[in-house]
C-alpha cells in the first residue's frame, strides 16, 4: 500500500490576497490552510510536509498561531504526522512556537538554526526518514547543501528532504542552491520552499518539487495553486498529484481587438470573451477569479482605446460560487494603417517605409531594410573596438 504525503509551503499565514473585490477575511491564507488540513484528513494521508514560510512574519504571530495550532491538533487527532522546516519569513517565529506554545506530539520541526537534522517515523510498517534544514536568519547567502552530509541518510529507508531555498539563483540572499546539489545525496524526494510558483524541477530520481504557495496572494501568482500529494509505492515509484485549493485564482487573458473600432463593439465582444473563458475553467474551490486583460491586435482608434478600456475594467459576474472580476487592462496593440499598398507606391520616404512594413509582414526584405542591417553591423563592430573595452 502506498504511503501518502501531502506537501506544501509558503502559506504565509496572516496574509490576504490582494486586488480582490472582497472582505479581507474571505481571502485570508488561514482559510486555505484549513482546507489543506481537511483535505489531508479526508484523503487519509499519512504525513504532511511543510517547506517553510508557513507564517508570514513576526508581526503576524497572533493572527497565525491560532489557525496553525488548530490545524496541527486536527491532524494529530487523525493520526497524521507533520514535518516542518522554517523559511526566511518564519525563521524566528516558528521555532518560538515549537518551543513555547502548545504543540502536539505529531509535529516534528527539523533543522533549527541552520543545522541539518533527521527524523525517522514508521508509516504502514515502513521506515520513512525525513531530513531537513531551516533558515537561521532573515537573509542567508550561503548554500545550505554545502553542509549536507549524505552519511546522515539511511539509504535503506525511503528518504524525503525538506529545504527552503532559491534554486538556480546563486547570488540570492535566500539560501542559493544549485540544482545539481540534490543529485547523489541518497535522498529519494526533495521538497522545496521559497518559490511560490508550483513546479517540478526533476521527475527522475531524485524527484525535486517546488509545491509552491497553496494560496495565490497577488496577480503575479497566476494559474493553479494547491498542495501536492505524493503516493510513494517504492523508492523508484512515486506518483504526484496537485489539488487546487486556493480560494483565489489570477489569470492573464489576451483579447484581439482588431476590427472593434468603437466603444460598444469593443465592450460587448471583450466582456463576452471573458465570460466564455471563465465558464470553461475548472474552478474547484475558487471563490475569486481575477483577470488581467491584455488587448492585442490592430486598432485605428488607439487614442480612444484607453478611455474605452475603462468600460471593461468594472465588469464583474458570478459563476456559481465564484466571483469573476477584471483587475487591470493592458494595451498592446498596433495602429491600423489603411491603404498601405497605396502608400507604398512611389519613391517618397512614406512610400519607402510602407514598402518596408509590407516586406516585414511577408518575411521579405527591401534595399532600405538591407541598408539598416548593414549600418547596424557597422555600429556593432565599432562597439567591439578596443577603445570601447570596459576598464
Amino acid at each position: 500500500m502506498a504511503i501518502k504525503i501531502l506537501t506544501t509551503g509558503d502559506i504565509h499565514l496572516g496574509k490576504v490576497s490582494s486586488s480582490t473585490p472582497a472582505r479581507s477575511s474571505e481571502v485570508a491564507t488561514k482559510n486555505t490552510w484549513q482546507k489543506i488540513v481537511n483535505h489531508a484528513i479526508e484523503n487519509e494521508v499519512d504525513a504532511v510536509a511543510l517547506t517553510g514560510d508557513i507564517i508570514d512574519q513576526d508581526n503576524r504571530y497572533y493572527e497565525a498561531i491560532g489557525p496553525l495550532q488548530i490545524g496541527f491538533e486536527k491532524l494529530n487527532n487523525a493520526g497524521i504526522s507533520v514535518i516542518i522546516v522554517a523559511g526566511n519569513h518564519d525563521f524566528e517565529v516558528l521555532p518560538q512556537i515549537m518551543r513555547h506554545q502548545k504543540t502536539t506530539s505529531n509535529v516534528h520541526f527539523l533543522g533549527n538554526k541552520g543545522t541539518w537534522e533527521t527524523k525517522t517515523i514508521t508509516i504502514k510498517n515502513q521506515k520513512i526518514q525525513f531530513v531537513g534544514w531551516s533558515f537561521p536568519t532573515l537573509h542567508y547567502n550561503r548554500n545550505p547543501m554545502s553542509s549536507f552530509d549524505s552519511k546522515m541518510v539511511n539509504s535503506n529507508h525511503i528518504v524525503v528532504g525538506l529545504v527552503h531555498g532559491d534554486v538556480g539563483n546563486l547570488k540570492s540572499q535566500y539560501a542559493p542552491i544549485n540544482l545539481h546539489d540534490f543529485y547523489n545525496t541518497q535522498v529519494d524526494v526533495w521538497l522545496l520552499g521559497h518559490i511560490h510558483k508550483p513546479q517540478i524541477l526533476n521527475e527522475a530520481k531524485p524527484l525535486i518539487i517546488y509545491p509552491g504557495s497553496p494560496h495565490a496572494m497577488s496577480p503575479k501568482e497566476q494559474g493553479i495553486h494547491g498542495p501536492f500529494v505524493l503516493n510513494i509505492h517504492t523508492k523508484e515509484s512515486i506518483e504526484i498529484q496537485q489539488t487546487p485549493l486556493s480560494l483565489v485564482r489570477y489569470e492573464l487573458l489576451e483579447f484581439d481587438c482588431t476590427g472593434k473600432d468603437d466603444v460598444e463593439s469593443l465592450r460587448n465582444s471583450a466582456t463576452s470573451f471573458v465570460y466564455d473563458e471563465a465558464n470553461q475553467k475548472e474552478l474547484y474551490n475558487v471563490r475569486h477569479l481575477v483577470y488581467d486583460l491584455r488587448l492585442i491586435g490592430k486598432q485605428k482608434n488607439i487614442e480612444e482605446l484607453t478611455i474605452w478600456a475603462e468600460n471593461i475594467k468594472g465588469y464583474r459576474f458570478d459563476i456559481h460560487e465564484t466571483k469573476v472580476s477584471i483587475r487591470k487592462i493592458e494595451i498592446d496593440v498596433e495602429p491600423t494603417i489603411e491603404n498601405i499598398e497605396e502608400l507604398a507606391k512611389g519613391e517618397s520616404i512614406i512610400a519607402v517605409l510602407a514598402q518596408s512594413i509590407i516586406a516585414l509582414q511577408n518575411n521579405e526584405t527591401t534595399p532600405f531594410l538591407e541598408k539598416i542591417k548593414t549600418d547596424w553591423k557597422s555600429v556593432d563592430t565599432i562597439k567591439k573596438a578596443p577603445i570601447y573595452t570596459p576598464l
